[in-house]
């Protein structure tokens, strides 16, 4: 049975700064062994420490092949930006294009909390066991993500711990970013995702787009509109991109 439930991957809490300190290998401005000291610095144990380095390895240093052109673009776009927000757009749309794992649970705390104004960290753990399975390391694997969730910024968690509240959207008008993160929720979801949908989209509750994304995606080189039914139109992956 154990083995026609989906993959977990994703099973190691990841700091947002050690992707940060990640970037700057990929762009040249440390080197590998002073990102090293970094982790070290953290206090990781040995295992923890390697399963750090696979997820970072992943998310900036070596993308798998078939990612890497999409997440080059992201990392040159974040390198280049001079939000002082400018890593946590990569991020997000790094991780949930490698870990469907974590875009389930994120994706969950959105839309748990979008309909009462946050959630329950006990409710997150009790459908993700009914999705990948009655397993102790789901139950690590959610509360990894969640750890990750909260370092990053995107949620709180309140004074007794159970109940998880997104924080204030960030507000992305970044002609680049934007669109690179909305390719980022199209792979995600592995077929085109509806254009009305996208600012209010659970797995993308940490930001908000403050753009046309209809004229954008108009005139983007890798996405493009669908219409679908009489008046639906659907973002999706250009065809000859």
């Amino acid at each position: 049975m154990n083995a026609e439930l989906p993959a977990i991957a994703f099973d190691r809490f990841i700091r947002l700064d050690w992707i940060a300190e990640a970037l700057k290998v990929r762009s040249g401005q440390i080197s590998p062994e002073q990102l090293e000291a970094f982790l070290d610095s953290a206090g990781l144990g040995q295992e923890a420490r390697k399963k750090t380095r696979t997820k970072l390895k992943i998310l900036c240093l070596e993308p798998r092949s078939e990612l890497k052109e999409f997440m080059d673009r992201g990392t040159k776009i974040a390198l280049t930006a001079t939000s002082p927000n400018a890593i946590l757009p990569f991020a997000w749309g790094a991780i949930i294009t490698n870990y469907p794992f974590f875009s389930r649970v994120a994706e969950l705390v959105g839309r748990l909390s979008s309909i009462q104004g946050d959630c329950a960290a006990a409710e997150v753990h009790r459908r993700m066991s009914e999705i990948y399975g009655e397993r102790h390391n789901v139950k690590v694997a959610t509360r990894a993500a969640i750890q990750t969730l909260i370092d990053w910024s995107v949620v709180l968690r309140q004074d007794d711990e159970n109940r998880l509240t997104p924080a204030k959207p960030l507000t992305l008008s970044d002609h680049e970013y934007i669109l690179w993160l909305i390719e980022a929720m199209v792979r995600q979801a592995g077929k085109p995702i509806p254009l009305e949908n996208i600012n209010s989209s659970p797995l993308g509750f940490p930001f908000y787009f403050d753009a046309s994304i209809s004229y954008l995606v108009s005139g983007c080189d890798h996405l493009e509109l669908r219409l679908e039914g009489a008046s639906k139109q659907f973002v999706a992956l250009r065809s000859d991109a």
